[in-house]
């Protein structure tokens, strides 16, 4: 295990005892003083340890609110390397409306990074730099819609260290006066075996030495903590030792948790497969998503008879993880470090809704999530849940998470640990890193860049099926019963297409996952190229400049390539599929611009440019566009709207086209023009 491998299982394993974190990598927090709260001084103790434990306990149960700022170090050792971790968080938490508002700070080698993370309305929100690369946006959202209260539960520091205190043998270590509160201070020997269990740090990691300060007023509230822990992480190439030292600071009562405008325009991940939980196929980036591991546990079968190097956490696998994984390796050639876990969890929610009521884009043409619950594919001859196939991933440190359910047995299971297997490798090797550098964080870019991982991935395992299990259900078969069951035009099977499109586009490739290489290194960069399996530079988007030229009513707000694979699935809410395909197979390029009102007030209105190969593919793209606003559209007043929000179809030039969509205000205020090659929005009043 390498120094940097090691310091990533440092930062998840150590966040639970310093933020209450039970699983991601943005969840470890940073170092203060660890000892008497300024402006005190030494009261007398009138009560016994074990009173002062009841109290506390009682009081921690019925909090409803409250924030906590904690600062820690981890001190990491692991191959005669040692490194300090220092890091700070901020957390807010709701209980009874199931909300939290999260905020991360780490310092590493002098690099600060900083996330954010908030519950509200059943939707989980995400902020990170890294996002930006990926989704074209450092916010990204999740549904959570029946997950909302074990999400919670994850980031709930106080109600671990509860948990923690109902295990332990307590000593009153006197006491001090911090304002008008008498804090006594309660010294807490702690189970380090239940310390496992509270923290669910996993079977590989134990804690070794555990010391907590309880700081506790008269009412039981406890005001402050102070803890040191010793942890050891055990795989079968290295032990990695680390020392963690935090100080948690409580407050109660109202504890406002206000979602950021920024966030209101998140990418919203939750069907399209992006940052953790999707149709099948997982997450690549090491973006935690907050998807719950449930409760340690261990379960093998179709072992191999010898140790098993790759623990299963949660319930039982009908497959043998190491054998699978060395498989994989196999038909890879490769060699990197095991995995740390297989999460096996509960069956998926599939039930889609959204927790913030606004428009997009996507929305406004028809491109909308749809819900699965219920479905089934068919793998092999078994009729297959889609809830226990959807949403699998793999998190940064080594962990891979999979649903699992009674009666799934080992094919369905060997394809699911296989894919996200494969997904591990990926990360390991640094093949999401060479893909993005290939792309761009357009929409059409992380396309390209997801049907490649994604499509390598199905490639892959299916590969390693026909190796060694030539009967049993193939990985590619699961994605074409997703696009069978998606609705045409939806968001899902536009997300779905990515994996359907990526194989093919693999598969024609190369003949070998050990040649997959050459694939990562040269990515398509175009929804076009993945769709018509061109070679990497062929056809790059046509030459298309779009110039906003504002007054005082409107701003540029943001700017997009859509592709040709969105321009496909929008267009097949109006019109018949095989007409959608020829009418976009024509895409040349084209760019979005979203326009928001200057003062703030009103809804984003968006003037989307496509410029096409030919003047014949813009003459057909026109005749389908009109036909698409005809049966998809509503004319109110004599304008044509979408759901509501007016929109007009221009043809702008033999091979440019245009819609614009917002407002009836918009519709007056803004004239498209061309210009030499490139063309110019303009706001006219």
């Amino acid at each position: 295990m390498t120094l940097r491998r090691a310091l990533l299982v440092v930062a998840v394993v150590a966040a639970v005892a310093l933020a209450g974190c039970t699983g991601g990598p943005e969840m470890t927090p940073t170092p203060t003083d660890a000892s008497t709260p300024a402006g005190t001084t030494a009261p007398t103790v009138d009560a016994s340890a074990s009173e002062i434990q009841s109290t506390a306990l009682e009081s921690a149960q019925n909090v409803s609110r409250y924030e906590a700022t904690v600062d820690g170090t981890i001190a990491v050792s692991a191959n005669n390397v040692e490194q300090t971790i220092a890091l700070q968080n901020e957390l807010v938490i709701d209980r009874p409306a199931t909300e939290y508002h999260r905020s991360l700070e780490q310092t590493v080698r002098g690099q600060t990074t900083t996330v954010d993370g908030y519950l509200v309305d059943e939707t989980n929100y995400a902020r990170s730099p890294q996002h930006a690369r990926q989704y074209g946006s450092e916010w990204i959202e999740t549904d959570v819609s029946g997950n909302a209260t074990q999400l919670l539960d994850r980031y709930d520091i106080l109600a671990q260290y509860r948990k923690a205190l109902a295990n332990a043998s307590v000593a009153v270590d006197g006491a001090t006066t911090s304002g008008d509160a008498t804090l006594r201070r309660l010294q807490a020997d702690l189970n380090t075996t239940s310390l496992d269990t509270t923290f669910q740090t996993g079977n590989r990691t134990t804690f070794t030495d555990a010391s907590v300060t309880y700081w506790v007023d008269r009412e039981g509230t406890i005001h402050r903590v102070n803890a040191t822990f010793d942890q050891t992480t055990e795989t079968s190439r290295t032990t990695t030792n680390r020392t963690i030292v935090s100080t948690i600071d409580f407050a109660y009562g109202d504890a406002p948790i206000d979602l950021p405008e920024e966030a209101r325009s998140a990418v919203d991940i939750t069907d399209d497969g992006e940052s953790g939980e999707d149709p099948a196929g997982g997450s690549d980036d090491g973006s935690d998503t907050d998807s719950g591991e449930g409760s340690d546990g261990d379960g093998t079968a179709e072992s191999d008879g010898d140790d098993s190097a790759i623990t299963v956490r949660g319930g039982d696998l009908a497959v043998d993880p190491d054998r699978t994984f060395k498989r994989v390796e196999a038909v890879l050639e490769t060699n990197v470090t095991d995995p740390e876990a297989v999460v096996a969890q509960g069956p998926a929610n599939l039930t889609r809704g959204r927790g913030v009521d606004r428009r997009t884009l996507s929305d406004t043409l028809g491109l909308e999530s749809a819900s699965l619950a219920g479905t089934n594919v068919t793998l092999g001859s078994r009729d297959v849940p889609l809830s226990w196939l959807a949403e699998g991933r793999v998190d940064g440190v080594g962990n891979v998470y999979l649903h699992s359910a009674p009666g799934m047995g080992s094919g369905v299971t060997r394809l699911l640990t296989a894919h996200e297997f494969v997904h591990y490798v990926q990360l390991q090797n640094g093949r999401f890193e060479s893909v993005n550098a290939g792309t761009d964080t357009t929409t059409d870019g992380a396309y390209a860049a997801r049907a490649t991982t994604e499509g390598a991935a199905v490639f892959t395992t299916d590969a390693l099926l026909e190796r060694y299990v030539p009967e049993g259900p193939r990985n590619v078969a699961l994605y074409d019963g997703i696009a069978a069951a998606a609705p045409n035009g939806s968001l899902t099977a536009y997300g779905n297409s990515r994996y359907v499109f990526g194989t093919r586009y693999v598969d024609a490739r190369i003949d070998d996952p050990a040649a997959i290489e050459s694939v990562y290194q040269h990515p398509p960069t175009t929804s076009e190229q993945v769709l018509h399996g061109l070679a990497p530079g062929s056809e790059p988007p046509a030459p298309l400049t779009v110039t906003v030229e504002t007054g005082s009513e409107y701003v540029l707000a943001g700017s997009d390539r859509k592709g040709e694979a969105y321009l496909r699935y929008a267009l097949d809410n109006g019109v018949s599929t095989d007409r959608a395909v020829a009418a976009a197979a024509g895409w040349g390029n084209d760019t979005v611009r979203s326009l928001r009102p200057a003062d703030g007030e009103g809804t984003t209105s968006y003037v989307w440019v496509q410029r096409w190969d030919t003047p014949g593919d813009a003459t057909e793209f026109a005749t389908v566009a009109r036909d698409y606003l005809d049966s998809y559209g509503t004319v109110e007043n004599g304008t044509t709207t979408l759901d509501g929000v007016p929109a007009r179809f221009e043809t702008l030039d033999d091979r440019t086209t245009a819609l614009v969509i917002g407002s009836r205000d918009v519709q007056s205020a803004v004239t498209l023009r061309t210009d030499g090659g490139g063309v110019v929005v303009a706001e006219t009043r």
